[in-house]
């Protein structure tokens, strides 16, 4: 081969060898390039990354902080409806105690109430037994038939000037009211009238225990006051009597009785200026009420005060012992 052929072997192969060089610089460089535009975007990458979690972190906590401060508003919320509660049922149980209380109070109150009832009950059946037994000694004496166990009873006899009001035994006029006394021992007694319209002026008036005379006989009944409308008037000297062997009576104001009786009888034994008339028809203007108390006396204790009267009176007519002369 000659020399230029070789020489220009030589240069094609130089060129094609320089050609191939430059093919593998380049695409190094390129990929050199490649390289640098992927590491930027690694690094890009990367900053979203950390910018990605440090938000989510951020995001995170948020929510935490959140969820936190919802927590202790619910655990607030429970605690102030837990207190409201317990508040709630301590009134309840507050409430409780006192509605029990009170129901005790109001158990008691209903069965005193039972009690007082019953207790009224018997006593207005008792009251009305003896109310009607009290009916039915005055009936039988009113009407001659009397009993021997009938309970003596006293009571007022009265009749008005006019005759227009009066109150006799079981006969009274309209609007008149008899309180009686159950006499069945000695002791202090009262008995009364009252009058719905004020009776004027005085007719007859009387004090009688009905029965009495048969029960408890040669009794006294001295009369200690006389109330006209509640105001005491002047008495005179009065005795007890008998008119028909059943009543044992004190006339108060009788003019018909102008003579002492047989067995009038006193708790003095001077029956001088005795009367049966002993009240003043003066003081009985516009009667409303009339009202007499009395002592009902035994013969035994109307003795003994007689006794004991004449002793005082010897003593106070005795004369006087001369005094001891001096030795």
């Amino acid at each position: 081969m000659s020399t230029k052929k070789l020489i220009a072997a030589i240069l094609f192969l130089a060129v094609i060898a320089a050609v191939a060089l430059g093919i593998v610089i380049s695409r190094k460089n390129s990929a050199e390039s490649q390289v640098t535009a992927l590491n930027a975007e690694i690094e890009t990458i990367k900053g979203q990354i950390e910018e990605a979690v440090k938000n989510a972190a951020a995001q995170v906590q948020s929510a935490k902080d959140e969820m936190q401060q919802a927590a202790d508003e619910a655990t607030q919320a429970v605690n102030a409806q837990l207190e409201e509660a317990k508040q709630a049922l301590q009134a309840a149980e507050d409430k409780a105690a006192q509605l029990a209380a009170e129901l005790k109070t109001a158990q008691d109150a209903a069965a005193e109430l039972t009690e007082a009832k019953e207790k009224a009950e018997a006593e207005a059946r008792q009251a009305t037994e003896e109310l009607n037994r009290i009916r039915a000694a005055v009936s039988a004496v009113m009407n001659g038939t009397p009993e021997e166990e009938a309970v003596p009873i006293a009571m007022i006899y009265y009749e008005n000037a006019d005759h227009t009001v009066h109150a006799y035994g079981n006969d009274f006029t309209a609007g008149v009211t008899a309180s009686v006394a159950d006499v069945q021992a000695e002791g202090a007694y009262t008995a009364s009238l009252t009058f719905d319209q004020p009776a004027e002026g005085l007719y007859f008036l009387a004090l009688s225990i009905e029965n009495a005379e048969q029960a408890y006989p040669g009794w006294v009944i001295d009369v200690k006051e006389v109330k006209v409308n509640g105001e005491a008037i002047a008495l005179g000297k009065g005795y007890t009597t008998s008119d028909d062997g059943l009543r044992t009576r004190v006339n108060l104001f009788n003019e018909w009785e102008t003579k002492l009786p047989d067995d009038a009888r006193a708790l003095t034994a001077d029956l001088t200026d005795a009367s049966a008339a002993i009240v003043s028809p003066e003081a009985f203007t516009a009667v409303e009420t009339l009202e007499v108390t009395f002592d009902y006396l035994s013969p035994e204790t109307v003795a003994a005060a007689r006794a004991v009267a004449a002793e005082a009176a010897e003593a106070a007519e005795a004369p006087a012992e001369a005094p001891a002369e001096n030795q």
